[in-house]
């Protein structure tokens, strides 16, 4: 693995979608800042035949702490400007528009300690169309 950025920050928002006459509506929205995050791409070999360099495809983070993410919840490398708004069932949500990254898996070290030599790990990939 090698290191994408170190201490930075990254944001996040959650994916929030209705679906009204068999047509999706929705947007993500809760945007949420997160500071002092490792990010690192995995490469292997094959990505390197098949594509001819490291595409960034999949990328590990590490936080000090449990984070408030899930899985599906999309990561923005810098901060994204709210895109409009929607509304699904009787609230409207702001939208930030597509992320950067999809959250894939959410490794926990231990709960509710901060440490640097057990961080907590997540796992993302890059979404589509943002290549």
């Amino acid at each position: 693995m090698a290191r994408l950025f170190d201490r930075c920050t990254i944001w996040a928002a959650t994916p929030l979608e209705e679906i009204t006459d068999g047509i999706p509506q929705g947007g993500n929205t809760n945007l949420r800042e997160f500071s002092y995050v490792n990010i690192q791409y995995m490469s292997n070999e094959m990505e390197q035949r098949i594509f001819g360099q490291v595409t960034n495809r999949v990328v590990t983070l590490d936080f000090l702490s449990l984070p408030d993410l899930q899985k599906g919840d999309v990561l923005y490398l810098q901060k994204p400007e709210q895109q409009g708004v929607f509304t699904v069932g009787d609230s409207t949500y702001d939208d930030y528009g597509p992320g950067d990254y999809e959250v894939l898996s959410i490794i926990p070290s231990r709960i509710g300690v901060k440490t640097i030599r057990n961080p907590t790990t997540a796992t993302a990939r890059k979404l589509v169309g943002n290549d």
